[in-house]
């Protein structure tokens, strides 16, 4: 094996051991490539293309011209158009228009193109059937984000750096090098774009790659090396303190009705990291949302207070949620706000109804499989045969879960809501349409794998989230 195979079997190689050791889809299964047409992108394209048979996969390629660059993003758009094209790769292009949105929704430049990037790959995913979304991120960018996260404040979950895996989105790349990139793109003969804005020191990131890494690497030329490794070691130890936490929790939590009682004297004594882990864990139990939103300072106030053990001693936090020292017990619970309660309201077949914010769900049954199925977010197709009892729409509830179409797996509404990257804002008015089974459709967002149309279905339930001039 002569030097450029070598290149390129050291890229595979560890893509396969990603695919080994993580199994991020079943065999057959389909994966959505991001491909922006950069060095990284190309060959998570050309090494999936060339694993597919022997690893038992599909492949589907997105490509989003956030229309920030004129010409150049034009050009980007083509490139992956064509890498597609010469391996038989179906590839959906698509344009958002991000400066538009500058100014009207928070966020600087680069937030708003990466919502929209994640919202496109999210929605394509869904409309060709792919159960996880590939992205090109590297080794590189994970000692960068390490690094990037120490100068800003973080905790050890934001010290674990980029995941592997994260809801649907998985990243094969992880263990390859940038230089070992550079070294597969000349061994297979490939000339990707390169993403002028890249070089612009103005942006954060880039700022640490072009500015702060090569002064670091005076004092260290093993610092990325060493920043990744550090990296892994904080994700598995987070991992396990996770999972210790979870069994600490079950043995101290009691649950009465909408609230949670933790054992106040269990708890002080619990080391604080793990102490403040049980906190969350019995927060996001009445309240889903509340482990994104509650920092170390809320934490540790319910701490102090666990250790005054005044009793009737109380504290609000965001989130509308409550704690307060009741006998032996903190009680955890959250207020019920307007906007989130949605009560659960019976949904006609056929028929219309309306949710009481100008929105509506549409509900028409086909004694058939239509000719042609409608794509995008807003509409799902439901195997009616499968629905058990009546349908229901409601809020999200705590514990809530369903099987995203295409997953093997089930998954908690509020963890596959935030993977999606969808705003806290949005996410309390999602409807939730559910039946005797359990959730049928998460409204506007995914279809339960449970309820896909298959060849043999014979009647076929139309749902749509309309607004209100529809």
């Amino acid at each position: 094996m002569g030097p450029a195979e070598e290149s390129i079997e050291l890229v595979l190689k560890r893509v396969r051991t990603f695919f080994l050791r993580y199994r991020p889809l079943s065999p057959g299964g389909r994966i959505l490539i991001a491909a922006s047409g950069g060095p990284d992108s190309t060959v998570l394209l050309d090494a999936l293309f060339r694993l597919r048979r022997e690893l038992q996969f599909d492949l589907h390629v997105a490509h989003l011209n956030h229309m920030l660059r004129g010409e150049e993003a034009c050009a980007d758009a083509q490139y992956v158009r064509e890498l597609a094209e010469k391996r038989g790769l179906a590839c959906t292009i698509d344009k958002a228009n991000v400066p538009g949105r500058l100014g009207t929704v928070g966020g600087g430049r680069q937030q708003q193109a990466r919502s929209a990037r994640y919202a496109f790959l999210a929605n394509t995913a869904q409309e060709v059937g792919a159960s996880v979304v590939a992205t090109g991120h590297t080794r590189d960018d994970h000692a960068e984000t390490v690094m990037w996260r120490v100068i800003r404040g973080t905790s050890l979950r934001g010290l674990s750096g980029i995941p592997p895996v994260h809801g649907t989105v998985i990243r094969p790349l992880l263990w390859v090098w940038r230089h070992d990139i550079e070294a597969y793109l000349r061994s297979a003969g490939l000339y990707p774009r390169r993403d002028s804005s890249n070089l612009d020191s103005k942006y954060t990131r880039n700022w640490v790659r072009l500015e702060l890494f090569p002064v670091l690497e005076q004092l260290n030329p093993e610092v990325k090396r060493a920043l990744a490794e550090l990296g892994d070691v904080a994700r598995d130890d987070h991992a396990l303190l996770e999972q210790w936490a979870g069994t600490e929790f079950r043995r101290l939590a009691r649950h009465r009705g909408r609230e949670v009682h933790l054992d106040r004297e269990a708890l002080v004594w619990l080391e604080p990291a793990l102490a403040r882990r049980v906190l969350v864990q019995g927060m996001e139990t009445v309240q889903p949302d509340a482990g994104a939103e509650l920092g170390r300072r809320h934490l540790d106030a319910v701490l102090a207070l666990a250790r005054s053990a005044r009793k009737g001693a109380k504290l609000s936090l965001p989130m509308t949620v409550h704690v307060c020292i009741s006998g032996e017990h903190v009680v955890i619970s959250a207020a019920q706000e307007r906007e989130r309660g949605m009560g659960e309201r019976s949904l006609p077949v056929p028929g219309r109804l309306e949710l009481g914010d100008g929105r509506a769900i549409e509900a028409r049954l086909h004694h058939e499989v239509p000719a042609v199925l409608a794509a995008g977010t807003g509409v799902a197709y439901v195997d009616f045969e499968q629905v058990t009892g009546p349908l229901r729409v409601r809020s999200r509830q705590p514990g809530d879960r369903f099987q995203p179409l295409g997953m093997s797996g089930s998954k908690k509404l509020t963890d596959y809501l935030i993977d999606q990257k969808v705003p806290l804002a949005e996410r309390r008015r999602v409807p939730v349409v559910v039946c005797d089974a359990g959730v049928v459709w998460l409204g506007g967002q995914r279809l339960d794998h449970r309820f896909r149309v298959l060849p043999g279905t014979r009647q076929v339930l139309e749902l749509r989230l309309v607004g209100p001039s529809e």
